[in-house]
């Protein structure tokens, strides 16, 4: 898949290492990969540039997870979500909230890109 026909995906996260690790794993998986650090800053480069999903933390300074999901599925509601938390008993809460996927931190990235694929692919 080449660069310039790749999906986009929207990592948001307050973990600047974490941010690094996930994007390194979707640039090199194919996919232009947009960071946040927070929810209001990834709602603000959604509103800006166009987004085929978004993985989010839920826990965050600023505007947490479970906001963000709120607000994607107001402003856009068929952008694909997908949460991860390390906190567990957040993300069924995610999932009734929209998430399309939610995934247990640490994350396994195997277990990220077959959802990311899945996703795009179903799109």
């Amino acid at each position: 898949m080449s660069q310039a026909n790749a999906e986009t995906v929207l990592v948001v996260d307050d973990d600047r290492a974490i941010l690094r690790l996930l994007k390194t794993l979707l640039v090199d998986a194919g996919y232009c990969t947009l960071t946040a650090l927070n929810g209001k800053e990834a709602v603000d480069i959604a509103r800006r540039t166009p987004v085929d999903l978004v993985i989010t933390d839920l826990l965050m300074p600023e505007q947490e997870g479970m906001e963000t999901i709120m607000e994607f599925k107001r402003t856009h509601p068929e952008l694909p979500v997908v949460a991860m938390s390390g906190a567990t008993q957040f993300l069924p809460v995610a999932r009734r909230l929209g998430a399309r996927a939610v995934l247990t931190k640490p994350i396994n990235s195997e277990e990220l890109l077959t959802h990311v694929r899945h996703i795009c692919n179903a799109a």
